[in-house]
């Protein structure tokens, strides 16, 4: 019996030349001597085809796959006619990072948008596990597994697909490839948290360090939550899949901190997280928008603008994400099909309703589509180097054995036979 030990629905990112190294693994049957490996294109047009012979060696094949951007069927055949065959792909991913904005919000979400099968988030079952995972942070919870979004109906680790899903949907299509998406946001949590979380020192529910944790309270710096949790992500997800970028919504929770304070606390976050994935872009979102003053208007909390900007501009590779706060509450009647987000589109002026969600899972996919050229991939294992005349062809790297310039030795070899022939003449 043919077992795969690579993950189902597995997404590995795609480098500049659309490619990727896909590592295939599995057990078969004792008296096996190879593995035919043949990935095919789900779909017509979502792929191109590529097969390679594994070696056997007791019961077990392993081995890499080089593959364009697709989504195949993963078939193993042996010798014997026995197969085997599962989904996986080549594509983008992206770790979504922030507070309740970028998480749950509790008000539903846009469950009419379409969600391909291509889209794909960590298999976590949010309903099953989350409580006990946020009260213990227990790493076995993350595992390396993964499920379409449209079968489990949520984003892992967060709650649903909200405008998640239907984003990374839009850039599956957009891009003809699949996409990972994982959610690390956290309600309630605010750039300080996470960034005394990276540096062990304590902290509590904003202003109350050493007070009691209220019921449910997931935020401890001992754990640390909530950064341990995008930690566990980044080692033992995001080691092995790479990733395009980071998604990130941080700020309102931030309030009454100067600008300069928040983008102190963004950067740390930013810096430390490109120690588990170097280089990784980060999208940032530019949201102000935190309640009503008391003359009934819009409060927009400047400061947190301010910081937001200031990381976008002084933190090399983060670039501008959607803008939530543009021409707010200037829409005119009947004009909903603007993207720009209404008063309408929160429903606590604050947090994003159904309609509002709706507008955002486009204006991402819409940030991340006009600036995909600057994401340059985080990619743990590169493919060989593209040529540019003959762009279906690899170009190996030099095999250090095989292509060696052997004159020196040569030449050593037949100097030792020599002398070793004129000391045995010389004794004769």
């Amino acid at each position: 019996m043919i077992t795969f030990q690579t993950p189902a629905n597995l997404v590995i990112q795609r480098d500049e030349t659309d490619r990727a190294v896909l590592p295939i693994s599995g057990t078969c049957d004792l008296l096996v001597s190879s593995m035919y490996i043949k990935l095919v294109p789900v779909k017509e047009g979502w792929g191109t085809e590529v097969d390679v012979t594994l070696p056997v060696s007791a019961g077990k094949f392993s081995g890499t796959v080089t593959a364009k951007k697709g989504w195949y069927n993963l078939i193993a055949a042996d010798e014997k006619g026995e197969t085997q065959t599962q989904k996986i792909g080549v594509g983008d991913v992206f770790l979504v990072s922030g507070h309740s904005i970028a998480s749950n919000n509790g008000k539903g979400y846009p469950a009419d948008l379409p969600i391909g099968e291509r889209v794909i988030t960590l298999d976590f079952d949010n309903a099953a596990v989350s409580d006990l995972y946020n009260q213990k942070l227990d790493p076995s919870y993350i595992q390396y597994k993964f499920v379409p979004v449209s079968l489990r109906s949520q984003v892992a680790i967060g709650s649903d697909p909200q405008h998640w899903g239907n984003m990374a949907h839009q850039l599956s299509e957009k891009f003809n490839c699949p996409v990972l998406v994982i959610n690390v946001a956290y309600g309630g949590s605010n750039l300080e948290m996470w960034e005394k979380g990276i540096r062990g020192q304590k902290y509590g529910y904003f202003d109350n360090p050493d007070g009691p944790r209220a019921d449910g309270q997931v935020f401890n710096w001992e754990k640390p939550m909530p950064w341990g949790t995008q930690k566990q992500v980044l080692e033992k997800i995001i080691s092995k899949t790479g990733i395009r970028a980071v998604l990130s919504h941080h700020g309102e929770n931030d309030k009454q901190r100067t600008p300069e304070q928040v983008a102190g606390y963004y950067k740390t976050l930013i810096e430390t997280t490109r120690q588990y994935a170097p280089d990784v872009p980060w999208l940032i979102n530019r949201a102000s928008v935190c309640g009503r003053k008391q003359d009934g208007s819009i409060l927009y909390l400047t400061e947190v603008r301010q910081a937001q900007e200031l990381t976008i501009k002084n933190v090399p590779k983060c670039y501008a994400g959607p803008d939530y706060d543009a021409d707010l509450n200037q829409l005119k009647p009947g004009a909903d099909e603007i993207l720009n987000l209404s008063a309408a589109d929160r429903y606590d002026d604050l947090h994003l309703n159904v309609a509002g969600l709706r507008k955002a899972s486009t204006l991402w996919a819409n940030s991340i589509n006009s600036q995909m050229a600057l994401l340059t991939p985080y990619v743990p294992v590169k493919p060989a180097t593209q040529t540019n005349t003959k762009p279906d062809t690899l170009a190996v790297p030099p095999n250090p054995k095989k292509d060696k310039d052997y004159t020196v030795e040569i030449a050593v070899a037949l100097l030792g036979v020599i002398t070793f022939l004129i000391v045995a003449l010389r004794k004769e």
